[in-house]
């Protein structure tokens, strides 16, 4: 990142400036450039909340799944699901919206082993066990989509005939 900074500091003002002394033409501007390239390539920082936190939740006897995905910047998400019945059954993919996380699904999950499926549910990043990205502008529906996107590859869970998604 210093040599990028170097680059335009070096290029920009022997382009604009007609003496040394004299203030760049369209200062504000080549700022605002090397500021977005310098965020542009930093990683996000991410907040963990620790599992301990999540130790006596009622109702949420689940076993902790983790994947680890690429949050498009270099940086590395940590999203959280569960996954209980028989691994051979038709699986059910439960969704939550905002601002919930799998724990909505504490009730339907053993109704719905019971029955014979299998259950996934995932909490998006920046919801329940999942990593949540401290930075508010990090939070997008298309950064939603491929975070997502990247879990679903990572689990590799096959054919998911049934979705359940709440609103949000």
């Amino acid at each position: 990142m210093a040599g990028s900074r170097a680059v335009l500091g070096a290029v920009v003002p022997a382009r604009c400036c007609p003496s040394r002394d004299a203030k760049p033409l369209y200062y504000d501007s080549i700022y605002a450039i090397i500021i977005d390239l310098t965020t542009a390539f930093s990683h996000m920082q991410i907040l963990r909340t620790p599992d301990a936190r999540f130790g006596n939740l009622a109702d949420y006897p689940f076993e902790p799944h983790y994947t680890d995905v690429d949050a498009g910047d270099g940086s590395t998400l940590r999203i959280h699901h569960i996954d209980e019945g028989d691994r051979h059954a038709p699986i059910v993919l439960c969704l939550h919206g905002q601002p919930s996380w799998s724990y909505l699904y504490r009730k339907m999950v053993p109704l719905l082993v019971s029955a014979g499926l299998r259950v996934i549910a995932p909490d998006l990043p920046g919801y329940g066990k999942s990593d949540k990205p401290a930075a508010r502008e990090h939070y997008s529906y298309q950064a939603q989509v491929d975070w997502m996107g990247r879990w679903l590859e990572a689990n590799d869970f096959g054919e998911l005939p049934f979705s359940v998604r709440t609103g949000g």
